[in-house]
């Protein structure tokens, strides 16, 4: 199968590069590559829409942080019995 597939691919013709396809390539290339000077705040929105990973986790960290400092007043631990579920009823559902 393989010696079918090869002798197959070398009757193959291929067709001649034009002249200066690689300098014509190349310069397309960096003529993309090239980005205008971006200011402060166009950086700051350019981070959030395209995040990485180390700041997007960062800043989803130090968020709910934040978030729960503020919302700490909303409860407290006194409110709330956790230990409730530690108790086992006798002749429960075993």
């Amino acid at each position: 199968m393989s010696d079918d597939l090869d002798r197959v691919l070398c009757k193959r013709c291929t067709p001649q590069t034009p002249h200066g396809l690689a300098q014509r390539i190349i310069a397309q290339a960096a003529a993309r590559s090239v980005r205008a000077p971006m200011g402060v705040m166009d950086e700051i929105a350019f981070m959030f829409m395209v995040p990485r990973p180390a700041f997007a986790l960062g800043l989803s960290v130090l968020l709910g942080l934040f978030i729960g400092f503020e919302a700490g007043g909303l409860t407290t631990l006194a409110d709330q019995d956790f230990t409730s579920f530690l108790v086992v009823d006798e002749g429960g559902w075993l």
